[in-house]
């Protein structure tokens, strides 16, 4: 989505910074994504180490139905200042290096959000059910409830600042503490709410990085999908070697992927580096010439000699009639902003 937003910008003329492409992107994909953090929009926006801080949901939703009954314009919404929103980028030096394992089971954010969502609503709900003659009961345990899940966001909080600085520092006894922390408030939060948060999997991954020195956590939502882990740049190999071993015998792969490094002149280089990171990545994992079932396809000939070629209109309107091609196109932005999607395009 964001590397689709500066070509789209290009072509209306327009010259957004990245703070507004990056609300720009979130707009978008809020309409979409009802329950998304935003979180990789931003990463993808920003590039680079980033500390992100969720927007609020319905603060959004309502600025957006405002823009929709033409009470207020998108440009205004960008130049807002939003409730609780913040992305830095972070100035993390090159001593230090991302490792990612997948443990093969994807996971869905929006249910595990929706999970947690209804632990905690079933938790407080419990206060108004309760009969009178469990009724103190189920007072306590519903303010218990709501002050644990209060405290999980103020302790996250505070955990996620601990873990930026120590980043930015490149203290690593830090990170091991802040990553610590973290597991432990999540696993926390997974009791309270109900939810599984660190799969088996999951936990293997955390270890087997732990076991070797590295500070490790589970990579977004949890519940599956991926983890991470930070190691020092000047044992890197010798290191990641070891862990991508164990992980493997876990049936944990490690994905070949790295910060992109960001060039404050040129954010051009951004995508052009991720764009050859994507393409890598597919040629590394896919068959170059793969069937997908397009090749038993054939098409009978139909010919409408009743027609004369001057009768065909191959034109259409595109977003709203504001603009009108010739001919329909479409460019797939996983094959743009680099100069070797050339040959992919051509």
């Amino acid at each position: 989505l964001h590397d689709a937003l500066p070509i789209l910008c290009k072509w209306y003329g327009l010259t957004l910074a990245t703070p507004e492409l990056c609300k720009l992107a979130i707009i978008a994909s809020s309409l979409v994504k009802k329950s998304g953090s935003g979180g990789d929009v931003a990463a993808s926006a920003y590039g680079g180490w980033v500390m992100y801080r969720a927007y609020n949901r319905e603060w959004l939703k309502a600025e957006v139905e405002m823009i929709e009954s033409s009470d207020s314009s998108l440009h205004e919404l960008l130049q807002k200042k939003w409730p609780r929103f913040e992305v830095k980028r972070l100035k993390v030096g090159a001593s230090l290096r991302l490792l990612v394992g997948w443990t093969g089971s994807p996971a869905s954010s929006a249910e595990l959000v929706g999970s947690v969502k209804a632990g905690v609503k079933s938790g407080v709900k419990s206060e108004a059910s309760g009969t009178l003659s469990v009724n103190n009961i189920a007072k306590t345990y519903a303010k218990t409830y709501a002050k644990n899940y209060e405290d999980f966001c103020v302790q996250s909080e505070k955990c996620v600042q601990k873990i930026a600085n120590a980043l930015e520092n490149g203290d690593f006894n830090e990170l091991l503490s802040g990553f610590a922390q973290n597991r432990v408030l999540l696993k926390d939060l997974g009791e309270i709410t109900g939810t599984l948060i660190e799969t088996p999997k999951l936990t293997q991954l955390i270890e087997v990085a732990n076991s070797a020195g590295l500070p490790s956590k589970t990579s977004g939502a949890g519940g599956g999908d991926c983890g991470i882990a930070i190691a020092r740049a000047q044992d890197f190999d010798a290191v990641a070697n070891r862990i991508k071993d164990e992980w493997q015998k876990s049936g944990i792969e490690a994905l070949n992927l790295k910060v992109a490094e960001f060039d404050e002149n040129r954010d051009s280089s951004l995508i052009e580096q991720r764009k050859d990171d994507h393409i890598k990545l597919a040629c590394e994992q896919y068959k170059a010439h793969a069937e997908s079932g397009f090749e038993q396809v054939r098409f009978i000939p139909n010919a409408l000699p009743q027609l004369a070629l001057s009768d065909v209109d191959t034109s259409v309107s595109v977003l709203g009639a504001a603009e009108k091609w010739d001919v329909p196109l479409y460019i797939n932005a996983m094959t743009g902003g680099s100069k070797n999607g050339e040959n992919i395009n051509a």
